[in-house]
């Protein structure tokens, strides 16, 4: 058995010796403050000031806190020669090296001695490394990581012995143990991971604890001499070591950890779980990504509530993987008895933290069982199946078959969130038969199609056309089908980790909303890596300078001027007057398979040719990013359509107008389409083409006609966030649900067989 009763004493008799005529630095902050002798590392004061009993300053006997290390040589000791020390530039932490000390003969030893300490919020954190270059090998033996020495008014000895760590075990408990030296009763031995012990005061309940990660046994006890004393000069002390079998390799070195921390037993025990478990720094308990407390202020690994409320008010943070926070699922494990597993039970709960940011803190209010029991503490967190998440889903307001979708999509990214927006006024048919309004819903000129589709009909006829063949913007678009607008209109069809985009909410994310995401976003169009007006300032840094005056996605709006400008139309180059002279001398009237001419524009129309009197100078350099009212029935009236938006009084008045460069006519369009869009509930993709929201303000005005835009917009998202290694941020997704739907999702006309057709 390991002899350590004399030895022991005798070491702290000899530190007395060696720590008196050594400088004290002392860390401090609001809760803590500890004096550390500079001459290798000893730790000499340490002081509660929560502690109410004024007398009561520093609760380390005069012997201290100090790693002792045992070898053939002797007891080694910090101290003896080349004592260095330096202390942080916060003043948090201060670390001291030396040779140590024999303590035996006072001769020095071959080792040296690195001791860092540093001052946590809560708790006093101390690494240290045993280092031997001499040739020589030490063997595995228990040594004292650290020996602990406290005013012996602090007489009450509690540990864990039980078998089930970190779990709310009962404790054991010794009030005025004996001397340790030659009694096997000092000698405990934890069953479990749960290392730590304190010494408190049997008056107030408070003291100084210890927790050791890997200690093999507890030794404890103490040397009463003279009394009960509160001096930490007297003699009379109360001791504990936690012990580890330690070896050092030839030309090796030993490393080690111990915490120590002031207050009573429950908040030491907490904290230290916390230790354990990565979230002492918050005060926050659980495991993996989810982290508990009661209240904001002092950690509680056991929250109990009122149960006169039906509530247990919570204080939570979620950790991703990645550092960033984010809405959760999980499981929180409570007892109703803290002592008896049997009345375990366990409350699904989702928490939404609405921003990024390491360590976000979000209030949870969780509603409890009718009738709320008596009591209840919180002893964990767990994780949650799939049906516990469909089931939540269902709970929010989502219909079966959207739940089993979008709890696939939480098992790929936990760091999403989901919410529906409930169309509760009009059935599924009757949305559908409102969008198949003429001109609402328009299908582009199939050039994209896997095949010519001759089989149906006409050339070019693709499946999603209405049979009435009806054109739009001079032959460019036809109406959509009801089929293919219940097909592209259903949710249920976009529901994965691509075209789930069209539902991202489209406000800033300064973190995740980079220039190198927003340049991606640009990629197949002129702006790609390029700057604007002929300056240094890139497209990609204006659209995030932009988006973060407006909060607006940038990544969005870039994938609106990809959708609205491809590799550069007139209206982004200043060559509209250009193109409306060139419009105008076309001798065909027709340009690919677009008309130049309509009913309110024509080749002779007086209206026609007074535009044409005042020459392409009168029209150029005005730009249109986003193609703002851009539309009509020929091409020359859609491009001086583009033209009048640009420099009317209005644009003037409130969009930065006339829009004379390209950053004016950027800048305007954003503000434009977050005040008219964004704004009045049209802040997804999905909603700026089916505005369907019935509390907006401007229900069924869209912005765009093309039923393939949100699509092709949520690729270019997905793939944006991808390659700027934001995929995973919190991105929260707003999904319509409609009353009355089929319980399958409405068919793809094309089969799966169009670039429209879902990602796999």
């Amino acid at each position: 058995m390991n002899n350590f009763g004399l030895a022991s004493l005798l070491f702290g008799m000899t530190c007395l010796a060696q720590t008196a005529s050594g400088a004290v630095v002392y860390l401090e902050n609001s809760r803590l403050k500890a004096g550390i002798e500079t001459r290798g590392g000893v730790l000499t004061y340490f002081e509660d000031k929560l502690d109410g009993d004024a007398s009561v300053g520093n609760m380390v006997q005069a012997s201290a806190v100090q790693p002792v290390f045992r070898d053939a040589e002797g007891t080694l000791v910090p101290g003896g020669t080349s004592a260095t020390s330096s202390k942080s530039s916060d003043g948090m932490t201060l670390t001291c090296r030396c040779t140590p000390t024999i303590a035996e003969t006072g001769a020095a030893g071959k080792a040296t001695l690195e001791i860092i300490y540093t001052l946590h919020a809560d708790y006093l954190e101390v690494r240290g490394t045993f280092t031997d270059k001499s040739g020589r090998t030490h063997g595995a033996s228990h040594q004292e990581l650290p020996a602990f020495y406290t005013i012996s008014h602090l007489s009450r000895f509690t540990c864990c012995l039980d078998a089930s760590a970190w779990t709310g075990a009962p404790l054991t408990v010794k009030d005025s143990p004996p001397f340790w030296g030659g009694n096997g009763d000092a000698y405990l031995h934890p069953e479990s991971e749960e290392t730590w012990c304190a010494w408190t005061s049997p008056e107030t309940g408070r003291g100084i604890g210890l927790f050791r990660p890997g200690a093999d046994f507890l030794l404890m006890g103490r040397d009463p001499q003279n009394g009960n004393s509160k001096t930490p000069s007297n003699s009379s002390r109360s001791y504990a070591a936690a012990l580890a079998a330690e070896a050092i390799p030839k030309n090796g070195t030993r490393t080690f950890a111990y915490y120590l921390a002031a207050g009573d037993v429950t908040s030491l025990r907490d904290l230290f779980a916390d230790i354990r478990f990565g979230t002492a720094d918050g005060g926050y308990v659980g495991r993996g990504r989810v982290k508990i407390a009661q209240g904001g202020e002092k950690p509680a690994r056991f929250a109990s509530f009122d149960p006169a409320r039906g509530t247990l008010d919570l204080a939570a943070r979620v950790v991703a993987a990645n550092g960033a926070t984010s809405s959760e699922d999980f499981v929180l494990v409570c007892r109703t008895d803290l002592t008896d597993p049997a009345t375990e039970m366990k409350l699904p709960v989702r928490l939404d933290v609405p921003a990024i940011g390491e360590n976000t803190l979000a209030a949870l209010s969780l509603a409890l069982p009718d009738p709320p029991p008596s009591s209840l503490f919180v002893t964990g967190v767990a994780e949650v199946s799939t049906a516990d998440i469909e089931q939540r889903y269902i709970q929010d307001g989502f219909p079966a078959s959207y739940a089993s979708r979008l709890a696939a999509l939480h098992a790929q990214h936990p760091s999403w969130t989901f919410e529906p927006i409930i169309v509760h006024d009009m059935t599924w048919d009757a949305v559908v038969d409102k969008e198949c309004t003429p001109a609402w819903n328009l299908v582009v000129y199939s050039t994209w199609a896997a095949q010519p589709w001759t089989s149906l009909g006409t050339a070019n006829y693709t499946p999603y056309y209405d049979p009435s063949m009806k054109a739009y913007d001079s032959g460019s678009f036809y109406q959509a089908s009801r089929a293919a607008i219940a097909y592209f209109m259903d949710p249920r069809n976009f529901l994965n980790d691509t075209e789930i985009f069209m539902f991202e909410t489209l406000g800033y994310n300064d973190a995740a909303h980079t220039v190198s995401a927003i340049d991606t976003a640009l990629t197949g169009s002129f702006m790609k890596n390029a700057t604007h007006d002929g300056g240094a300032e890139t497209f990609a840094a204006l659209l995030r300078r932009l988006g973060a005056q407006y909060n607006t996605s940038p990544v969005f709006l870039a994938g609106r001027l990809l959708q609205e400008q491809g590799n550069g139309t007139v209206q982004a180059r200043g060559t509209i007057g250009t193109s409306l002279m060139e419009l105008y001398n076309d001798a065909d009237g027709v340009v690919g398979s677009s008309s130049i001419w309509g009913s309110k524009y024509t080749k002779t129309s007086a209206n026609t040719l007074a535009i044409v009197a005042k020459g392409a100078d009168a029209y150029n350099g005005y730009y249109n990013f986003f193609n703002i009212k851009a539309s009509g029935t020929g091409l020359f009236e859609i491009r001086y359509n583009a033209y009048l938006e640009a420099t009317e009084a209005a644009t003037v008045q409130s969009y930065g107008g006339p829009w004379n460069t390209q950053e004016k006519a950027i800048a305007g369009g954003t503000k434009k389409v977050k005040e008219n869009y964004i704004d009045s509930l049209r802040h997804t993709r999905y909603l700026q083409k089916y505005s369907v929201c019935p509390a907006s303000s401007k229900r069924w005005s869209q912005y765009m006609q093309n039923v393939g835009s949100p699509i092709t917009e949520a690729r270019a998202t997905r793939k944006a966030y991808a390659s700027a290694g934001t995929l995973e941020a919190p991105w929260k997704f707003l999904i319509p649900v409609y009353l009355s739907m089929p319980a399958q999702p409405c068919p793809d006309p094309a089969n799966g067989n169009s670039v429209y057709s879902p990602t796999k």
